[in-house]
């Protein structure tokens, strides 16, 4: 007979006073991200949705690392398809950058296609999401509540 393993990984009681952020397994597992991309990733995820990132607020939070160790965690989920960036214009002048973070790298590509095919247009980021989210619940069988952004699972 085997004898159980005990936890090699204590954790905190999770509630509305020690919130925690749900991320993907397989984003911060995976292989192909060096363990700085991976950590820049949790956190990145680990922000409210509608969170404005600023290159210069992520160095000021990361400074022990140091802004070319931000740049390249940065450049790295940008290449593996976790980040796009996007400079903002007014006429020829740049104004500021706009980053998107998904979850996973197929995501940026449903994310385009969805936006393309919704009506409301680019400014709607938040229906874009809902949208995808909706479409990938159906194609599981599974039923999706916009109002909850939740699964609701099946009485059995």
């Amino acid at each position: 007979m085997r004898k159980a393993k005990s936890r090699s990984i204590i954790r905190k009681a999770k509630s509305r006073i020690n919130p925690y952020a749900q991320i993907l397994r397989a984003a911060v597992q995976d292989e192909n991200l060096t363990l700085k991309a991976r950590g820049l990733l949790a956190y990145l995820l680990s922000l409210p949705d509608n969170w404005e990132i600023h290159f210069k607020e992520l160095a000021a939070h990361f400074k022990k690392d140091g802004s070319t160790s931000i740049r390249t965690a940065l450049n790295e989920l940008k290449a593996m398809g976790y980040v796009n960036g996007q400079t903002i214009r007014e006429g020829t002048k740049i104004v500021g950058y706009e980053y998107l973070v998904f979850e996973e790298p197929g995501l940026k590509r449903r994310f385009e296609e969805t936006l393309e095919d919704n009506e409301a247009g680019p400014g709607s980021f938040r229906g874009v999401q809902e949208e995808m989210n909706r479409k990938e619940m159906e194609s599981l069988g599974l039923p999706y509540s916009v109002n909850s952004s939740a699964v609701e699972e099946d009485a059995r």
